[in-house]
């Protein structure tokens, strides 16, 4: 994670290396989820398209977790996320994991989604 925690710093608030951020993130590699990213294999290819890379969730987290609240990066790398479908990625997740009928918070429905490994990455 300390590699993470430099990866928002390091793209300087300029646009491509925020792009090559965004686009190693993303779609979220959230478990459970179609869009998920692939895994790179040991080769270090994967099937996310030409000179794509995918990062392991805890790796993104604690990258979003350390944009610099300085406006002229942490600003431009959210809204480059934000521009991305970050937002609506985390959204569909959450409706796709969740009970879709209100539930006490002691049913078995709502104790089984909060234990999906994903959940506290995603909140």
């Amino acid at each position: 994670t300390q590699v993470a925690s430099l990866l928002p710093f390091l793209t300087f608030g300029q646009e491509a290396p925020i792009d090559v951020l965004v686009r190693a993130a993303m779609p979220l590699p959230l478990p459970g989820r179609r869009e998920a990213a692939p895994v790179a294999s040991s080769a270090g290819s994967s099937d996310k398209g030409e000179g794509g890379i995918s990062l392991s969730l805890d790796l993104v987290t604690s990258m979003i977790a350390h944009i610099p609240s300085e406006p002229a990066i942490g600003d431009a790398i959210r809204a480059a996320f934000v521009k991305a479908g970050v937002v609506t990625e985390l959204l569909g997740y959450l409706e796709d994991i969740m009970p879709l009928m209100p539930c006490d918070k002691s049913s078995s429905d709502w104790v089984a989604a909060c234990q999906k490994p994903g959940l506290p990455s995603a909140l």
